[in-house]
């Protein structure tokens, strides 16, 4: 069966993006090569909460704060224990805002992605300041922990916002396949690690 992207308009503030339409039709053929198959090694940082699952058996999800049973390794995304050249496919969305050092993370991308191997990372451009789920400015510009967060709310701060040329520079090493402009503020890089 084929993995139909849906967008789930969970913020008051959701718009379509002018790529929309492209991301409808590239993530889908990328998932649906990859998700089930036993020969392709996956990665997906973070699940959305609205999916509340991986993407598919041959992906491993790892996230830092989020403590749900669909996350396989509470894992760094700085530093991550995989091997070079491991990943056939590595899946970024909405988690390198949240990050203290994009820049380690992203080379830790490229460390673990194999020659040949895709890159789908979307990253805000145009968002409002989220350090954890249920955050509002009643909370203050710069909220302590918060306690009874429920167990994928966390998401560590929000420190970073980034233009397609940033994203060029984070992911320099990569041949850029694809930068789009998508809903709800977001930019896509689709990249490919060099052979």
């Amino acid at each position: 069966m084929a993995w139909t992207l849906t967008f789930p308009q969970q913020h008051p503030y959701f718009m379509s993006g002018p790529d929309d339409a492209k991301k409808a039709e590239i993530f889908p053929n990328i998932l649906n090569f990859h998700k089930d198959n036993p020969n392709s090694k996956c990665l997906q940082i973070g699940v959305p909460s609205w999916l509340d699952a991986k993407y598919g058996s041959s992906f491993i999800a790892i996230d830092l704060y989020d403590k749900r049973p669909c996350i396989d390794f509470a894992y760094d995304l700085a530093k991550t224990p995989f091997p070079d050249n491991h990943f056939d496919l590595v899946l970024c969305n909405a988690i390198l805002e949240h990050v203290k050092d994009p820049f380690a993370c992203a080379n830790e991308i490229e460390r673990i992605l194999k020659p040949g191997g895709i890159v789908w990372a979307e990253i805000p451009f145009v968002q409002p300041y989220h350090p954890y789920k249920t955050y509002d400015l009643s909370h203050g510009i710069l909220p302590k922990q918060v306690e009874g967060l429920d167990k994928d709310q966390e998401h560590g701060g929000d420190y970073w916002r980034f233009t397609p040329q940033g994203l060029q520079v984070l992911f320099k090493n990569l041949n850029l396949l694809n930068m789009l402009c998508i809903g709800d503020g977001g930019i896509v890089f689709h990249g490919e690690k060099k052979s």
